[in-house]
């Protein structure tokens, strides 16, 4: 009788405890289903948080671009990018601060520097519209080459990338918050293993859903991070980094090393008459272009619009040979869907320690000279350089 006593009541323990084991894994399966969906739609608002501030930064590319287009050519049709990038750019601003949760009267002195930057910027980009209009190409270019404007935009990439850099921030807590929350799910998961088999695999499944979504997760956000989406080559902030790495490497070990600063001519009436999506697959065609010239050395990236840079990382002299390679195969492009039409590229070149021993030194250097480049008539590409120097 006590025996039997005693076993009616481990039987009844043993389904309490079993009771308040899928009790408990209920409420932990719950509040890991929870905080993931929390956690899920942070990393969602993170995400179109970085996409709007790519946009405004695309904006304010697309706008200097087509200013500078129109100083050095006089036609009114590079100034369509222009007065679309000031319409763009008056609606990316309220969206991106909408996105941060900032109402009207909602104050962020980031923010609010970045709006007020991207205000003068455009308002220094009409000012030099006016000067082209009313005074000509000498009074628009004295006022372009000021570099009071690339001083701006320096300042606005730097502010935008830092908001840029606080959300990767934040999506990367968001993920360690993922992987803390399901290494407490699994504790508790596996406690109540031996009562209840049948709903610890199910938890086990489930957590393992979520492994998968978090790893396919960070790799993404580590890709984007570094990558463009569009063309899949280095982000501008991921060619400065490895840029400023080499360029003390290449000073240790004394040696050299170039960067060519890439436009693309006759890309812009593309865009503006075939549209954005035949520009973008004119962007993607460039890319694999100077992917199949450069060497596996060379390192390659898109730095925002059509401008690209390579990184010749140790130079033996024969980067102007590069340069017509490249010059040549960006001509030879002819895909069908640009009924025609074709590109050509201005390039300036910067040799480190010759024209400078930083990055910045480096990048103005050769953006200056693809600016002379494109208004001289290409001398690299077509070889008038070369020919003066043999």
């Amino acid at each position: 009788m006590r025996g039997e006593k005693r076993f009616r009541v481990g039987l009844v323990a043993i389904s309490i405890i079993g009771g308040i084991c899928v009790l408990a894994e209920g409420q932990a399966y719950r509040y890991t289903t929870d905080q993931f969906a929390t956690y899920t739609q942070r990393a969602e608002g993170s995400t179109e948080r970085l996409r709007i501030l790519r946009r405004v930064y695309i904006d304010l590319v697309d706008a200097e671009s087509s200013v500078r287009g129109y100083v050095i050519t006089g036609e009114r049709g590079y100034l369509v990018p222009y007065e679309r990038a000031k319409v763009y750019l008056g609606e990316d601003l309220p969206a991106l601060r909408q996105a941060m949760g900032l109402g009207a009267g909602g104050r962020s002195s980031l923010l609010d520097d970045i709006t007020s930057g991207a205000e003068t910027e455009i308002a220094d980009l009409a000012e030099v519209v006016r000067l082209r209009e009313q005074k000509g190409w000498g009074a628009a270019y004295a006022q372009v080459v000021r570099g009071e404007d690339e001083v701006r935009m320096e300042q606005l990439r730097e502010r935008l990338e830092s908001v840029m850099d606080k959300e990767n921030s934040t999506r990367t807590e968001v993920l360690r918050e993922v992987a803390k929350s399901s290494s407490s799910a699994a504790a508790s998961w596996n406690t109540a293993m031996v009562l209840i088999l049948a709903t610890l695999s199910l938890g086990v499944f489930a957590l393992w859903q979520v492994s998968v979504r978090n790893d396919d997760l960070a790799r993404r956000l580590r890709h984007e991070s570094r990558h463009d989406d569009l063309t899949g080559l280095a982000k501008r902030r991921y060619f400065r980094d490895t840029l400023d790495y080499l360029l003390a490497v290449a000073a240790r070990e004394q040696r050299m090393t170039a960067v060519l600063y890439l436009d693309l001519d006759g890309f812009k009436p593309i865009n503006d008459e075939l549209g954005h999506d035949k520009g973008d697959l004119t962007l993607v065609e460039v890319a694999k272009t100077l992917r199949s010239v450069l060497r596996e050395s060379d390192f390659l990236a898109r730095l925002g619009g059509d401008e690209f840079a390579v990184l010749v990382a140790a130079t033996e002299g024969d980067e102007r040979a590069l340069c017509q390679r490249i010059c040549q195969a960006i001509s030879a492009l002819d895909p069908p869907f640009l009924n025609g039409r074709r590109l050509s590229v201005s390039i300036g070149m910067a040799v480190a320690p010759r024209d400078g021993r930083t990055t910045e030194e480096l990048l103005s250097v050769a953006d200056t000279r693809m600016l002379e480049e494109k208004r001289r008539g290409k001398s690299l590409c077509l070889g008038r350089e070369l020919a003066s120097e043999t």
